[in-house]
């Protein structure tokens, strides 16, 4: 939940979580940094108005860089329509994480190579076709074993041809 659904986040702030055990820890090392998350999910009750929702989780996500003793504390809340015997803590946790993966993998791509979010495409099917082909670029670019996708795009922009040949086309 953010801050686009201020009703919905106070409902779930408000729940007493210091009364519902940790669900699911996690620790890890990563890119210079200590991460830890720790999951509690709480069964709703019907006073939350979220449609269909069951569960209200919230995730806690403490990290620093190595060696040193400040840790950064940052807290979110989600909710799933799936019940407790369809989603453990920990598969929830996981899910969450892979949603970020998405997120960091794809969206942050398109908008920082193509500046997306600074478009003004925002009728009708545009906005949709623009993102597909965006996609299908970054795809291409990867398959073709590009790891730096950024120098591959300006590299692009200087020769248009190559984008042709790319794709299967001649540029002749």
């Amino acid at each position: 939940m953010k801050a686009n659904q201020p009703t919905l986040l106070e409902q779930l702030s408000t729940i007493p979580w210091g009364r519902v055990p940790d669900g699911d820890k996690s620790t890890a090392k990563a890119n210079g940094r200590q991460n830890i998350r720790t999951v509690k999910c709480a069964t709703l009750s019907p006073g939350i108005r979220f449609p269909h929702a069951l569960q209200a989780l919230r995730i806690t996500r403490r990290s620093r860089p190595i060696g040193t003793g400040k840790w950064h504390l940052e807290t979110v809340y989600a909710v799933t329509s799936l019940p407790t015997y369809q989603a453990s803590p920990g598969q929830l946790a996981g899910w969450v994480r892979g949603h970020w993966g998405i997120e960091n993998g794809l969206h942050w791509r398109r908008d920082v190579l193509f500046q997306e979010d600074a478009h003004q495409a925002r009728n009708g099917q545009t906005p949709r076709a623009l993102a597909i082909l965006r996609n299908i670029a970054i795809t291409l670019l990867k398959n073709r074993g590009h790891r730096n996708l950024a120098k591959a795009t300006r590299h692009l922009r200087n020769h248009p041809g190559r984008i042709l040949e790319m794709i299967g086309f001649s540029s002749d």
